[in-house]
């Protein structure tokens, strides 16, 4: 198991200011590079992506960065923008591309995610060729206080990370306070939002 175990998610708050996201960027990075796998660019606020301009733009500054503190920069849902700014991989959803369409167009040239709820989304996704899924929500969400899925818990965490061979990485309501207990119950790594953004 790699010891670098945080996914680093934007969480569109700055990205409309580009200046602003780039230098929170920079110091959340900093602060935590010696733990940090990835970092996941989802630049949306609610149903509303930021424009494929600004996208590209950040996307290929960010890459800089996360290849000099050697974090891996995974581009949420759109394959075109991770494949034209050399991304290391594509995270996915009920609303993206298919794993499989995705794994038709890219080969094996990028790490895919996805984005799962429960035991039977992930399993397919494994089945499909994901390479790692996101298991949320473990806690009620810091980032999404009005989420409406109830959380998951750790007992269903340690269940879900024991029958499936592609790592789990526990999401929502993570914090340094519990994200050990992820760890222990299973989980590859943990993705956070919120409790990044908000120190």
């Amino acid at each position: 198991m790699s010891e670098k175990q945080l996914y680093i998610i934007t969480n569109g708050s700055l990205a409309d200011d580009e200046r602003k996201f780039q230098d929170k960027i920079v110091e959340i990075i900093s602060r935590e590079s010696k733990r940090s796998f990835a970092l996941v660019l989802r630049e949306q606020v609610g149903n509303n992506p930021a424009s494929d301009k600004l996208l590209y733009t950040l996307g290929l500054k960010i890459k800089d960065l996360c290849v000099k503190h050697d974090i891996k920069l995974i581009m949420h849902r759109r394959l075109d923008i991770a494949l034209a700014i050399n991304a290391d991989g594509v995270h996915l959803n009920a609303a993206s591309l298919s794993i499989a369409q995705v794994r038709k167009l890219a080969k094996d040239s990028l790490l895919v995610g996805y984005s799962a709820h429960s035991i039977g989304e992930i399993l397919n996704a494994e089945k499909s060729g994901a390479d790692y899924v996101f298991l949320s929500p473990i806690f009620a969400s810091l980032s999404k206080p009005d989420h409406t899925r109830p959380p998951l818990g750790i007992e269903a965490l340690t269940e879900i990370s024991g029958q499936i061979s592609i790592p789990v990485i526990a999401l929502g309501g993570i914090t340094p306070i519990n994200a050990q207990d992820c760890i222990s119950a299973g989980a590859f790594g943990y993705a956070s939002i919120g409790s990044l953004w908000k120190e």
